[in-house]
This record gives structure tokens, C-alpha cells and sequence, in this order.
């Protein structure tokens, strides 16, 4: 059977967290492949040179390059074409209640979740996923 989904992309400076998130995400069966980026700077270029986007994109905040933040506003720059219709999930270590609030109120950020990925979460995500792309 076919993954529903076709490509994730993790944008995160962390090595550890994006072996567990790599593994978890190519063990649920829920996605054909996971693109990693070591932060904004190189997730943008990915993302221009991409012939198709990816379908999720899952964003740390706190990275030393380009935060997240800085990611999102230079994200909001790309042509359309190259930035929709990603679904964007930020994880985070941050406790920080207005981080939160922050990424709920970023019109291109469609959930916020605590580190590490767990696989309800990643569910929840593709399912968020295929119901906005038919």
C-alpha cells in the first residue's frame, strides 16, 4: 500500500532529533520519504529547488542559523507555488506559552507540538494533511 503522503521535510539542528523524527516518520508508513535540512538557511534552498513541495514540513524554533521565526518570514516570500500546500508543524523544546501563542497566530503554521514527535501526533498531521488535499 502507498503512503498517503509523498514527502515530509524536517527543518531542525538538532542531529538527534532528526534521526528519532526520520525514524519515526518512515516506520509509521504514513510517508514515502523525509527530506532533513539542518536549519532555515538550507530549507529554503530546498524548497526552491524543489519540483514539488513537500506535503509536511515540521519546524524547530530555536536553531542557530535561521530560527524559526526568520524561517517563516522568508517562507511567506517564496512564490506560492513552492510553499503550498505544505502543512507546517513547529517542535519545540520551548515551555514558553508564547511560543505558542506565537505559532497559532503565523498564518502558515498549522499546529504547534512539543518535542520529540510521537506517532499520534504524526497521525494527526497526515490526516490534517489529506483532508486539506483531497
Amino acid at each position: 500500500m502507498t503512503p498517503p503522503l509523498r514527502e515530509a521535510l524536517l527543518v531542525d539542528d538538532s542531529d538527534g532529533d532528526n534521526y528519532l523524527h526520520r525514524r519515526l516518520i518512515l516506520r509509521s508508513g504514513l510517508v514515502q520519504t523525509v527530506t532533513v535540512t539542518q536549519g532555515g538557511t538550507e530549507a529554503l534552498a530546498y524548497l526552491q529547488q524543489a519540483a514539488i513541495p513537500p506535503d509536511i514540513l515540521l519546524l524547530d524554533i530555536n536553531m542557530p542559523d535561521m530560527d524559526g521565526w526568520e524561517f517563516l518570514d522568508h517562507f511567506d516570500n517564496l512564490p506560492v507555488e513552492k510553499r503550498s500546500p505544505i502543512l507546517v508543524a513547529m517542535l519545540s523544546t520551548s515551555s514558553n506559552l508564547s511560543d505558542r501563542v506565537r505559532a497559532e497566530s503565523n498564518s502558515n503554521v498549522e499546529e504547534f507540538s512539543s518535542k520529540e514527535l510521537t506517532k499520534q501526533f504524526l497521525e494527526t498531521l497526515v490526516q490534517r494533511c489529506v483532508d486539506l488535499h483531497g
